[in-house]
């Protein structure tokens, strides 16, 4: 079918940007064209993921990238499309324009129709602004945490949302919290807060989390559920892009030469495009 070959296509495109054999603006710009078009939910959502995963291969401005999503955001053919759309610019936004439409949404919701954003999203949209916004990180969290009425929420709030503090002292309080199993027992909280702590923002204020991080995961391991290890390893390390978080990486394989060939193989899976972006 149609949607077979499509979605074959994709995929050996995104391999080929795995492997450096493609111009990654070009990528990216082929791929935006695509989308405009595409109506198929599946291959949106395949599409758009590669969009998320492939700027990490880019050292040039992508404002141009940033207003073509606003575009899809605005203009999408679905309300899905244009919900998933605004979903990834909370997640690779840079450029002040997109941080600050992104705040105006999320002081004046009401105002903002295009999409319909839930409360995870505007929980979600609070964190990414923290982090951009640093001098309004904790006037956001505050607000933020004003809104939220369920109780559940609050506190899964009140447990992730330090991980976005513009103080590192905060920051590595909270990261010395998780290495403790009783502050990992809800698991999504903590993988959560991992990751916001492991922000692309503050790849290089991070970069001392990381052999913490894999030293903690033999106990990771065995005080969680079976599928934590991997979301933990995903939290620490997908936000790093750098020479220096492949090297951390290295440095730890050199302290534990014996290490578990299982953990070996998951570690080596999440820490793969370290590999990919730094090719020697």
């Amino acid at each position: 079918t149609d949607d077979l070959l499509k979605g074959s296509l994709l995929i050996t495109l995104n391999e080929n940007l795995q492997h450096h054999t493609v111009d990654v603006d070009a990528y990216l710009h082929s791929l935006m064209n695509y989308l405009a078009h595409e109506e198929s939910d599946l291959l949106y959502t395949m599409a758009l993921g590669y969009v998320g995963s492939g700027v990490r291969f880019t050292h040039s401005d992508y404002n141009w990238l940033e207003k073509e999503l606003w575009k899809q955001v605005e203009e999408g053919k679905k309300p899905q499309f244009r919900l998933q759309a605004f979903r990834q610019l909370m997640n690779i936004a840079n450029s002040e324009a997109s941080v600050s439409k992104m705040y105006q949404i999320w002081k004046n919701q009401d105002t903002f129709t295009g999409i319909d954003l839930s409360e995870r999203d505007m929980i979600n949209l609070s964190y990414q602004l923290a982090v951009h916004l640093p001098d309004k990180a904790d006037s956001i969290v505050e607000e933020q945490l004003a809104r939220i009425s369920n109780s559940d929420r609050r506190e899964e709030y009140l447990f992730i949302s330090p991980a976005v503090s513009s103080n590192k002292i905060v920051r590595d309080r909270v990261f010395n919290a998780l290495l403790m199993g009783d502050n990992r027992s809800v698991e999504p909280w903590a993988s959560s807060a991992l990751s916001l702590l492991n922000h692309r923002l503050r790849e290089k204020e991070a970069l001392g989390y990381i052999r913490a991080g894999l030293g903690a995961l033999e106990e990771v391991q065995q005080t969680g559920d079976i599928f934590f290890p991997t979301a933990w390893l995903r939290s620490l390390l997908s936000g790093h892009t750098s020479v220096e978080a492949r090297q951390e990486i290295e440095a730890f394989w050199e302290e534990h030469p014996n290490y578990s060939l299982m953990l070996s193989n998951k570690i080596w899976q999440q820490a793969d495009h370290l590999y990919r972006l730094n090719v020697e």
